[in-house]
């Protein structure tokens, strides 16, 4: 892989013969630090950083960046007819998880305001036919180091696949984003983002899909995803849901947002946890709704052949909530039967396609039996709701172009400590 890698830097730098002007070359420089405090973690391991400078040239690009104490160099020569990369940053594969750095993630992603690749293991791609039906051959760390992978994609980068036959893993995507059936306003819209990574008995993956009827004020949303050890929550090092691995469900039916069901369904080796949930607007209008809730809790614990469990408990709950557009905000308490409380707070606003700033927070009563539902990015762009037992959780996020930080804090139950996690980068274009 490292004589490919070689190969490929040569070709970037003979392959055009005409020396580039300095309003031709687009740059960018920018970085990040992460910080991670809990005491059950090592200080070696508490902070990150990258830095990096980047640059395009026609059809090549060019990274170079100090991840912690690594010295990296990635290069990427595309045209209508091949594409080749090598190192650290690129791949013609679209989607998150396929050969990332576990230790490191690029938040920048918005088409408009620019994109920082995200953060790779060691790798190289040789395709053709790059912006079409397009296919080719990789090689990459602990996936494909002795033999080489294949992949395919569809153009718009809408689905792709690969394999490799060395390690037997697989990886699918499929990313369709507000999709309408016939254009003009009011018409039925359809978002899907599906990944899928790793062999039949050892994956995660997630699947996303709403659907909207605008007219009629319907919404419809679906999340699947099967979590393994904290791999499926990647922005963050704080996995609120602390559990090895799971299987989520959950659907949520809303008519003018105030009005909604939602079925929860979490399921792991030991224990599966459902709730039914009901809200309901007793009094709503331009300044928001005032609503209130009901829910059911059941849990069955799995013990070898025999299952055994709690009665159902119910809950209570009120809330003041306010949604116009993607402006969102929530303020409200539950009280469950077993005398379990929790209160919850969210507040999201998008003023401009490319700004965003979040504040969600959620705490509970350190004598709670029940876990509650909590909201967790699990990639750069999608959130996935799951269960956590943190008697306390305080999280921000700002989407700029040019800076974006991700800071929270938690508290574990039963006295264990608190945690605290940022994230923070930024990048300058010139």
């Amino acid at each position: 892989m490292k004589k490919i890698f070689a190969a490929s830097i040569i070709f970037f730098l003979s392959a055009h013969n005409v020396f580039p002007g300095p309003d031709d070359i687009q740059l960018t420089a920018g970085g990040t630090a992460q910080i991670f405090q809990n005491r059950f973690v090592k200080e070696k391991d508490q902070s990150k950083s990258d830095i990096f400078l980047t640059g395009t040239y026609k059809g090549f690009a060019g990274f170079a960046e100090k991840r912690n104490e690594r010295t990296l160099g990635s290069a990427l020569y595309k045209n209508e007819f091949f594409y080749l990369s090598a190192g650290h940053r690129y791949k013609p594969v679209p989607g998150f998880y396929l050969l990332r750095d576990p230790d490191f993630y690029s938040a920048f992603s918005n088409p408009k305001s620019g994109i920082v690749p995200q953060p790779l293991v060691e790798s190289a791609w040789l395709g053709i036919f790059p912006d079409k039906w397009s296919g080719g051959i990789f090689f990459g760390k602990n996936l494909a180091e002795k033999r080489a992978g294949i992949y395919l994609k569809s153009p718009l980068d809408i689905a792709a696949v690969t394999y490799s036959p060395e390690t037997k893993s697989g990886y699918f995507s499929l990313n369709l984003r507000n999709f309408q059936l016939s254009k003009g306003k009011g018409e039925p819209e359809f978002t899907l983002n599906s990944e899928v990574m790793g062999t039949k008995r050892n994956y995660i993956g997630q699947f996303n899909s709403k659907s909207i009827l605008p007219k009629q004020g319907i919404e419809a949303e679906l999340s699947v995803y099967r979590e393994e050890n904290g791999k499926l929550f990647a922005t963050s090092l704080d996995n609120f849901s602390s559990e090895n691995s799971s299987v989520v469900k959950f659907l949520k039916l809303s008519r003018y947002h105030y009005d909604r069901l939602e079925i929860f369904e979490s399921k792991s080796n030991s224990m599966t946890e459902r709730i039914l949930g009901l809200n309901a607007s007793l009094l709503s209008g331009n300044y928001g709704g005032a609503c209130i809730r009901g829910r059911v809790y059941e849990n069955k614990l799995l013990s070898g052949s025999e299952n055994s469990g709690t009665p159902a408990v119910g809950a209570g709950g009120i809330s003041y909530e306010y949604r116009l557009k993607s402006t969102e905000f929530y303020l409200g308490g539950e009280l469950r039967q077993n005398k379990d409380r929790i209160g919850e707070l969210k507040f999201t606003i998008k003023p401009d396609p490319e700004w965003k700033f979040e504040i969600s927070s959620i705490v509970q009563a350190e004598r709670n039996k029940l876990r509650s539902l909590f909201e967790q990015w699990s990639d750069g762009e999608n959130i996935n709701t799951i269960l956590t037992d943190r008697t306390s959780i305080f999280k921000i996020k700002a989407i700029t172009p040019f800076i974006i930080f991700n800071i929270s804090g938690s508290r574990k139950k039963d006295g264990r400590g608190e945690i605290y996690f940022a994230n923070i980068q930024f990048k300058f274009d010139f």
